[in-house]
């Protein structure tokens, strides 16, 4: 159990360092990602990597699931217009063709990719959320502003 818990603290501290890293390279950015009310405690981040036209989107996620939430969960994420607490009503970017969720120690692993290069992601006003499945109430469970 210790063994457990220390290397949950390692990749805690991994995440949060890198949150407070400044993003001196324009290729990447890392967008810390804020727990819904459902999942308080949880913590994640996304790091959007350049690769032409189109964005990679790597989300790491640890922490509490809401109750009633599968253990092996099927996670989606969107990219929306506008800030957490005032998206638009529809996704600007669907990331769900291919829907894998990586179990890892002390959380989850997705990879995604957006159809849009990470320039126009930077220059406008977009959200990344990260949603349990419907079968799972399609909670949003993490949210993150992009800038």
């Amino acid at each position: 159990m210790k063994l457990k818990t220390g290397l949950l603290c390692v990749t805690l501290a991994g995440i949060l360092s890198a949150c407070a890293t400044p993003n001196g390279d324009r290729g990447t950015l890392n967008v810390p990602l804020r727990p819904g009310q459902q999942n308080l405690g949880a913590v994640a981040q996304a790091t959007l990597v350049a690769r032409g036209e189109v964005t990679d989107v790597r989300i790491f996620l640890s922490g509490p699931l809401p109750l009633g939430v599968s253990r092996m969960p099927q996670l989606f994420a969107f990219i929306y217009p506008g800030f957490c607490g005032s998206q638009g009503s529809r996704p600007a970017f669907e990331m769900n063709s291919t829907v894998t969720t990586f179990s890892e120690i002390g959380g989850w692993r997705l990879r995604r990719t957006a159809a849009t290069p990470l320039e126009a992601l930077r220059s406008g006003d977009y959200s990344i959320v990260v949603r349990t499945s419907p079968q799972d109430r399609n909670i949003d469970i993490f949210c993150g502003d992009i800038r």
